[in-house]
């Protein structure tokens, strides 16, 4: 144990003599031999471990950010896109109830071929016209079903932000103490491994989300540019997100309440190692 305490910390506890009592040290309940010893936290890697969390905490903040002001355009263009279609549809009125009965009845009346062209062309720039609001109309209903995608998002990120600063300020720390009182290497590792397996869950989790917004992009200006939305999408996105916001209504009450029963186990665990502790003190 001297040669440890030696090349690794850089102290032996003896004397000139070379031998030492543990009387000396005066502390009751020191063991006259030590049948085991435990490392000190490496303090490299638990550094480097809050190094990396910081700088993906960094990372999903500049996220929400960034889905704040997706959210504030979104919420623009939904306002264009509804103005735009409101606006196309009192012109439209407009055409079919003037402009359109003029020339029905010019035409009528002069008979003419070219008089009879011009009012055919009027006629399809009417429905032109009219499908082009349509589709105005659909993808409206799109860009109103983004938004609270992007607050789905953005919650699930904040809440991953609270969770590294509750490891940077809360169990980190726990870490330190409980290893240099009784946990030792072994449980170290363990505990460093259960964070790593959570970032990856985390990475993982954040690329597939990532995935599916790209994809939904994607089809969303492909539906665009084909001038196009099915009712039959705008339903099925409908219904998958209200699925979205039950689930997650319910994960939640799920989280409370598991929350809830661990405060009960915590609060008798301390009150079980309370009494043993109080039972080895009047023992000894």
């Amino acid at each position: 144990m001297q040669k440890l305490a030696w090349e690794r910390h850089g102290f032996r506890a003896a004397n000139f003599a070379g031998t030492d009592s543990i009387s000396r040290f005066g502390v009751a309940g020191t063991l006259d031999q030590i049948p085991a010893v435990s490392e000190l936290p490496n303090n490299d890697a638990m550094q480097h471990l809050i190094t990396t969390l910081q700088s993906a905490q960094a990372k999903l903040v500049a996220d929400i950010s960034m889905y704040d002001t997706m959210y504030t355009q979104n919420a623009q263009q939904y306002r264009e896109l509804k103005m735009t279609v409101l606006a196309g549809k009192k012109a439209l009125a407009d055409f079919n109830a003037n402009q359109l009965p003029a020339l029905e009845a010019e035409a009528a009346a002069s008979g003419d071929a070219m008089q009879a062209q011009v009012l055919k062309n009027f006629k399809s720039k009417l429905d032109r016209f009219a499908k082009r609001l349509d589709d105005l109309d659909r993808i409206s209903v799109v860009t109103l079903q983004t938004a609270p995608q992007i607050k789905i998002i953005q919650n699930a990120d904040q809440t991953i932000v609270d969770k590294i600063d509750t490891t940077i300020s809360t169990t980190i720390p726990v870490w330190k103490s409980q290893m240099v009182i009784a946990l030792g290497l072994s449980n170290q590792r363990k505990v460093l491994d259960l964070q790593n397996k959570a970032d990856d869950v985390t990475n993982k989790l954040l690329a597939r989300n990532a995935a599916a917004l790209y994809k939904g992009a994607v089809d969303a200006e492909k539906a665009n540019q084909c001038s196009v939305v099915e009712i039959d999408t705008l339903e099925k996105i409908n219904a998958e997100l209200i699925a979205t916001l039950k689930e997650t209504v319910q994960i939640q009450k799920e989280g409370e309440a598991n929350r809830e029963a661990a405060q009960v186990k915590m609060r008798q665990i301390e009150s079980d190692l309370k009494n043993a502790l109080l039972e080895n003190a009047q023992q000894m």
